[in-house]
């Protein structure tokens, strides 16, 4: 029985490059991060929150996105739902609340959106 992925440079690469190894992963690092921001938010500006997240959450969504964000859509769907968890976070906002609306509060688009759009810039480089 062979290695089924191994980690490199932070990636996680499977032997079928469906990447469900790193989003896997991904989900529960971030997890641990909005967590964290969740417990401090009542003590944080929402400018703080957005600091926070810029610096600790944003990082993580979009490291290495280049490579692993052609795996399935319900991984995609898993990690967008992180964010848009972020976003009612910092707002406090209710779960129920439209993440379109959330979204455009914070000035922000799906992290796959923003992924792709880097993909765009490295290319033209």
């Amino acid at each position: 029985m062979g290695v089924k992925s191994h980690k490199l440079l932070g990636i996680h690469l499977d032997q079928d490059f469906d990447f469900d190894i790193q989003t896997e992963a991904l989900c529960k690092s971030l997890s641990k991060k909005i967590g964290f921001l969740k417990h401090i938010s009542p003590y944080l500006k929402r400018s703080h929150k957005v600091l926070y997240y810029d610096a600790v959450v944003k990082p993580s969504f979009l490291y290495g996105s280049s490579v692993w964000s052609s795996t399935s859509k319900a991984n995609l769907d898993s990690i967008l739902r992180l964010q848009k968890g972020a976003a009612r976070v910092i707002l406090n906002a209710p779960f129920n609340s439209r993440s379109v609306d959330l979204f455009n509060t914070l000035n922000w688009i799906p992290f796959y959106r923003e992924s792709h759009i880097n993909q765009c810039a490295l290319i033209y480089k």
